[in-house]
């Protein structure tokens, strides 16, 4: 298997980041967190309260966000989301490339 890293070859000056929120009478109902690494959009955090969910407020929002990536040049937006998200990704046009372990217990810590 080969792995591709973005950010260890990438030019460090373009690096960046940017966060923005969909809101509602003030209130926020939607909100992420991105990360810039050369040409790549990483989407790092989006959340909608569960309250919230189901009302469009997540489209609302990333749409503009991938609009905004794409005008600054970025080519592609990578994520990782999870479990409870990955329909919405799906159903925003984002391709299952793999699945991954987040994270493990590593077999050396004593409880």
């Amino acid at each position: 298997m080969t792995y591709e890293s973005v950010a260890n070859d990438a030019d460090w000056s373009e690096v960046g980041g940017e966060t923005c929120g969909q809101f509602v009478d003030d209130e926020m109902a939607a909100g992420v967190a991105t990360v810039t690494v050369g040409t790549n959009l990483c989407l790092f955090s989006m959340a909608t309260p569960e309250q919230l969910r189901r009302h469009g407020y997540g489209r609302r929002l990333l749409s503009p966000v991938l609009a905004r990536g794409a005008s600054l040049g970025r080519q592609r937006a990578l994520l990782n989301p999870d479990p409870a998200g990955e329909h919405f990704y799906q159903a925003a046009g984002f391709p299952v490339l793999e699945y991954w372990q987040d994270w493990s217990r590593p077999r050396w810590v004593l409880v």
